[in-house]
């Protein structure tokens, strides 16, 4: 019987010590699976991102930026988007038009020339960018809504801001010289196509 008792506590024992020992392996197991699948996300999250930043979309030959694709039917010039905002109060639809400045700190914003040689502000909606290295001269066609807008003064110090940062020079009288909200037409795009930069 002390043999039989005897026999069964070493077995008991040994199925603790294994059954432990088997807990602890299926916690390395667990933890080898967790870090892999950790692993894997990650480089499945680096090749998104690389994806994305190398992906470019190209409508006719043009490179498309922007939040909203938008199909190559009719524009109308800058002098007639103009036009029809200061007859109605806004236009919406295709603009083609020539860049004559962009935003040289992060390209979320350019200005186009009218036939007059005045520019319109282009506001790029939910703030997405294009190349800050687009020279000016390149035609564009954009979609969006053209406005009368206020832009405030710290707004007009914010433009001031980016072209600083981007090596501009840039004086203190260009900033005491904006003293009021400026009321302008705008154009708030939400798509645009551009040659790409060569």
């Amino acid at each position: 019987m002390k043999k039989i008792i005897y026999s069964l506590s070493i077995a008991l024992v040994a199925g603790f010590t294994s059954c432990g020992e088997a807990k602890e392996e299926v916690k390395e197991e667990v933890k080898e699976e967790v870090k892999e699948e950790v692993k894997e996300k990650a480089q499945e999250e680096t090749i998104d991102e690389d994806i994305l930043e190398e992906g470019v979309v190209m409508v006719n030959g043009l490179q498309f930026f922007g939040n909203n694709e938008f199909e190559l039917t009719e524009w109308v010039s800058v002098d007639e988007m103009y036009a029809t905002v200061m007859e109605t109060g806004t236009f919406e639809g295709l603009v083609k038009a020539e860049i004559s400045e962009v935003c040289k700190k992060a390209g979320c914003w350019i200005t186009v020339l009218k036939e007059d040689s005045s520019a319109v502000r282009v506001i790029f909606r939910n703030h997405f960018g294009i190349p800050t290295d687009t020279p000016s001269g390149y035609e564009v066609i954009m979609n969006g809504v053209g406005q009368v807008d206020t832009t405030s003064i710290e707004m007009q110090k914010h433009f001031l801001d980016d072209a600083k940062e981007a090596g501009e020079a840039v004086s203190q009288a260009d900033y005491d010289a904006i003293t009021e909200d400026l009321i302008e037409v705008s154009f708030d795009c939400d798509g645009l196509l551009i040659p790409p930069v060569e």
